[in-house]
């Protein structure tokens, strides 16, 4: 029927039946694929009893079911594909924080609770697909922008962390996730990449895990030192300040004081 709704020109009516279809069936490929073709053609369709575009309801409507997102990831083939779901991810979990910050100043618990749990198993997800694809070596191409949403997503979860211990786990986890996620930087992005990293760093230091900090910051710390080593006598400020960075996130108060002082000793020379 919704073949027949489509070839029909009816794209509408075709819709609300592979909604339906995915309603009932979450991991029915096709019905997905067909629904992800239409949101690339209409992106501006609104859901009219919630006012998002159809798109992120769709994602919201199901992001408690892992079928769902278990077929969204079989639709991964290449960069094209990879972008067009990477940013589905991105703009649904930009409107539950949105729907989270309006319930909680309504003091809509229940609408809180909801918006919050789908923030969070989406950032989970968008985290599984860049390590799933990363691993497959589907992108190749510079990704600023998905950098520097991986990067926020990272600072969301060790925040978590903060408040409550008892997720710490569950959100060290997607921060290690994360940090699989090695897009390719243009001018001063890279750094970006090694956010996750300094949060899972900054966890471990103040519980006297040394070990753990050091095993998380190894290759990081040994890359500046190369650079304080290196050929060129000029790139010196920026190995000191590399070391400054990762060094506070060890929690190594003194050296990383003075790293920086280094750092202004070397501008005056």
């Amino acid at each position: 029927m919704a073949r027949y709704n489509e070839e029909l020109g009816h794209s509408d009516k075709a819709f609300a039946i592979y909604e339906e279809i995915v309603r009932n069936y979450p991991n029915d490929y096709h019905a997905v694929l067909e629904m992800m073709i239409h949101f690339s053609k209409d992106k501006n369709s609104e859901d009219n009893l919630t006012g998002l575009d159809r798109r992120t309801q769709a994602f919201h409507e199901h992001h408690a079911n892992e079928e769902y997102h278990q077929a969204i990831m079989a639709l991964v083939s290449d960069n094209k594909t990879f972008d067009a779901i990477f940013e589905s991810y991105q703009a649904a979990i930009v409107a539950a924080k949105e729907r989270l910050a309006k319930a909680t100043n309504e003091s809509d618990t229940e609408e809180e609770i909801f918006h919050r749990t789908c923030q969070e198993v989406l950032m989970h997800n968008l985290a599984h697909l860049c390590r799933e694809c990363r691993e497959k070596g589907i992108y190749h191409r510079p990704m600023v922008t998905k950098g520097l949403v991986c990067a926020q997503h990272a600072n969301g979860c060790f925040h978590k962390v903060l408040r409550d211990d008892s997720t710490a786990p569950t959100y060290l986890e997607q921060l290690d996730q994360l940090a699989a996620f090695k897009p390719i930087y243009v001018d001063n992005e890279e750094r970006l990449a090694t956010y996750p990293k300094e949060f899972i760093a900054r966890f471990h230091a103040p519980q006297g895990d040394e070990q753990e900090v050091k095993d998380t910051l190894r290759t990081y710390i040994k890359r500046n030192i190369d650079i304080l080593f290196g050929d060129d006598p000029l790139n010196g400020w920026q190995g000191y300040q590399g070391l400054a960075i990762y060094l506070m996130f060890a929690g190594q108060n003194a050296d990383c004081l003075v790293a920086w002082l280094l750092i202004v000793s070397y501008d005056g020379m």
